[in-house]
């Protein structure tokens, strides 16, 4: 038989790739046929922030590494960049987690502040160093901010919808260290 703690850390686990498959489908969608004058937030970054700060055990290093590599192929986005970054921010996150959970807030933005402005640059500076058209800074700044300040409400419906919530004890090591 499986193990109840098993069954539910399996499934947060299969939630979030099904979560992060849906949101890359619905970039895919031609909702708009006009170039775009602005850009959104992006929605899996924020969403495995959340989830790296929140819950840790519930992602692992290979499930983001290749949910953003996919997207990285899908969304014709240069490959394996947005799948670096992201992998070196969650786990640096999830380092930090601990510390995180009994901080303020205001602490834990502008901790991921400082992580999506840094992912922000660092894929500008690698594109300029590769000689790859970057794309413009303003869309780029545009676009962190626009993470950076959709972070909150995402924390809201996560606690409120999908339980993922801040628990000031780290029970998650046993999951963590089984999987």
């Amino acid at each position: 038989m499986i193990d109840r703690r098993a069954a539910t850390l399996l499934l947060k686990r299969m939630l979030y790739i099904g979560i992060g498959l849906i949101i890359i489908f619905y970039q895919l969608l031609p909702l708009k046929t006009t170039p775009p004058t602005w850009v959104g937030p992006d929605l899996l970054m924020a969403i495995t922030i959340v989830y790296a700060i929140r819950r840790p055990a519930y992602i692992p290093i290979g499930s983001v590494a290749l949910l953003f590599l996919f997207s990285d192929f899908i969304l014709h986005r240069p490959p394996g960049m947005m799948s670096l970054f992201m992998v070196i921010g969650c786990e640096w996150l999830k380092r930090r987690s601990q510390h995180l959970r009994v901080a303020t807030f205001g602490v834990e933005w502008l901790t991921i502040a400082l992580v999506i402005i840094m992912q922000a640059m660092g894929s500008h500076f690698l594109l300029t160093l590769t000689m790859a058209p970057p794309p413009p800074v303003g869309l780029s700044a545009m676009q962190a901010m626009g993470t950076i300040l959709l972070y909150p409400v995402l924390t809201g419906l996560a606690h409120h919808l999908l339980g993922i919530h801040k628990s000031p004890t780290d029970d998650d090591s046993i999951l963590r260290f089984r999987s």
